[in-house]
């Protein structure tokens, strides 16, 4: 579901670091990258799967929470179904928006 945003988002900012610290063989995992900031730790886990040993950075607690279980306790993909919306009333159009689910992790 959220692919095509990641990549809009996330692409380019790969793009450069990959410009600026170029993975060869004789390096990888060895250049060494921080992403504060890094809510459920999507961009860090992007920027390791291409060669770089990234750390991710973040202040909520929540995501924090988040963040390890996706990373450490999940298994496959499409692994479990969440509504992320459903306890929401503003900026509905549809009335069953709320209840529109997605299938995590999606990669």
């Amino acid at each position: 579901a959220g692919e095509i945003e990641r990549s809009e988002c996330f692409n380019p900012l790969i793009n450069q670091l990959q410009s600026y610290l170029p993975i060869t063989p004789s390096n990888i995992n060895q250049q060494r990258v921080l992403v504060p900031g890094c809510g459920l730790a999507r961009l860090p886990l992007e920027i390791a799967s291409k060669g770089y040993a990234c750390e991710g950075n973040e202040f909520s607690v929540y995501m924090v929470i988040g963040s390890h279980f996706m990373l450490n306790a999940v298994d496959s993909r499409d692994k479990y179904v969440i509504h992320p919306w459903i306890d929401k009333v503003n900026n509905v159009v549809n009335a069953l928006d709320p209840y529109k689910s997605f299938s995590i992790p999606d990669q």
